[in-house]
């Protein structure tokens, strides 16, 4: 009943003035959140369990469906494709191009005076308008005059295997053990058929861990060494022989800690600095990460450039 209450709210955002661990052990009964929900906060969160709002867990169940898409080809076709449709705009993308300094026209002083005509310098190249779609620590340190609120981020970690024979049963399984190393498995060739995939299994290992975890420290080899016991409590026919192939994945800033009242510190797309726009995953708020939240927030920001050029 109090998921179903929370999934017939509209808009949670007055949530966000609440602690989720205040809150749902008497929404949903303080056993039921002892047995499910506490463990999951706490294998997601770890040490910042508390600091979590109530609107982002609203978001989680408001917007829960039993519907999955996924791209053919994955995201990595997808990509190819943007690509492929801006170069034949006249677009051009840069690949394994480092950015070091973004600044605007009147910070440069190899543009003369009379030249200053507008506009944002990236390492020296002049843009009408630049859009950052990196973190927001990350775009701290490139542009000077944007503030970002001070939150906490999880790093992301994912552990796939290439495996001979199945693991589980569904497609997604949450752990509600303790002392477990990862967060969830999931099985992507139990949704997408392994014959994409050369007939292998495809099995995700999936983790958030703050900055300073151990296991962030570890090869693809030394978390398989890990994890196999625990895989094999999952499945007990599991036998490392079954791996023909692992590939590990980090990403720091994965996961933002959205914490009480977040809504009144969010930034805007436009920035101080004309020209300059924002757009990251710590501004879906209360909505975590998600492909739909990229491309709407894609399309917002995109005409936000347009409707500033013409005015300009």
């Amino acid at each position: 009943m109090g998921l179903g209450l929370l999934k017939l709210i509209p808009n949670g955002l007055f949530l966000e003035k609440y602690r989720v661990v205040d809150v749902l052990p008497n929404l949903l009964g303080k056993e039921g959140y002892r047995v499910i929900w506490e463990k999951l906060l706490k294998a997601k969160f770890g040490p910042f369990v508390n600091r979590v709002n109530m609107a982002w867990f609203w978001s989680r169940v408001a917007k829960r469906t039993q519907g999955l898409g996924y791209f053919e080809g994955g995201f990595g076709g997808l990509v190819e494709k943007m690509v492929e449709y801006m170069e034949k705009k006249g677009g051009e993308v840069l690949l394994k191009t480092r950015v070091g300094k973004i600044e605007t026209v009147e910070m440069d002083p190899r543009i003369r005076e009379d030249d200053k005509v507008g506009g944002i310098i990236v390492d020296g190249e002049r843009f009408d308008a630049v859009v950052m779609t990196i973190p927001a620590p990350v775009t701290q340190k490139l542009v000077s005059g944007i503030d970002f609120p001070k939150i906490d981020y999880l790093w992301g970690q994912t552990l796939v295997l290439e495996l001979s024979k199945k693991l589980i049963q569904g497609y997604w399984l949450n752990i509600l053990e303790d002392n477990w190393p990862f967060l969830v498995v999931v099985e992507h060739t139990n949704m997408i058929d392994k014959k994409y995939y050369g007939g292998s299994v495809l099995v995700y290992l999936g983790n958030y861990l703050p900055k300073d975890d151990e296991q962030l420290k570890m090869t693809k080899e030394e978390l398989l060494k890990l994890y196999a016991p625990f895989l094999k409590r999952i499945n007990h026919g599991f036998k490392k022989n079954q791996v023909k192939g692992s590939y590990l994945f980090r990403a720091p800033f994965a996961q933002p800690v959205f914490p009480v009242n977040y809504s009144s510190r969010l930034p805007r797309m436009r920035t101080s600095i004309a020209g300059v726009y924002l757009a990251n995953m710590s501004m879906v708020y209360p909505f975590d990460r998600g492909t739909n939240y990229a491309v709407k927030m894609g399309n917002e920001v995109a005409r936000a450039v347009i409707e500033d050029m013409k005015n300009r």
